[in-house]
């Protein structure tokens, strides 16, 4: 039996059952079926703005979803294996999935844990560079009260290179 690529199906069928006959060629994953009795075309290119932002909007759906997925999966607690079982639901039950679930809260809230989450990892590696910045300075012998008691002096505390050592007595 060969593979053949269709670009056009037709489907003799009561009407009655279209529906079941549709869905069960649809859930099989092999064709893509398309209705042409339904679009309604008066004007080539004339509804190419409507369906571009319906396109879009569904871009961008898909874009937040597919976010949300990897971020939850990414922070799941329990990792699976390759070959581990899924679980299977029927057609029915996953259409029934799209009523139940309100996908765009849970987007937001992933995305506000995201960027609390970098937030604290700024924070974090910006206290790091302060304490990698400060830690040589933990064996300075002079305290701050005696820095602070000088009147008619100023002071300024850094490091200079070696060669400008003598540089920096001269004057």
């Amino acid at each position: 039996m060969a593979i053949v690529k269709m670009k056009k199906l037709t489907l003799a069928a009561p009407q009655g059952e279209r529906d079941k006959i549709l869905d069960a060629i649809q859930t099989s994953g092999c064709v893509e079926i398309v209705d042409l009795k339904d679009e309604d075309v008066n004007i080539e290119g004339a509804s190419f703005y409507e369906e571009g932002k319906a396109v879009s909007q569904t871009q961008i759906d898909y874009n937040h979803v597919k976010f949300t997925y990897d971020f939850l999966k990414s922070k799941a607690a329990e990792k699976e294996s390759l070959f581990s079982k899924r679980e299977i639901i029927s057609k029915e039950d996953f259409d029934s999935l799209e009523g139940k679930n309100n996908w765009n809260e849970v987007y937001l809230k992933a995305k506000d844990i995201e960027d609390l989450l970098n937030n604290k990892k700024n924070e974090k590696s910006k206290l790091a560079t302060q304490i990698e910045q400060y830690s040589q300075w933990t064996n300075l012998d002079v305290s701050e009260k005696e820095l602070s008691a000088l009147k008619k002096v100023s002071y300024f505390i850094g490091t200079i290179q070696k060669k400008y050592e003598t540089k920096l007595i001269d004057e």
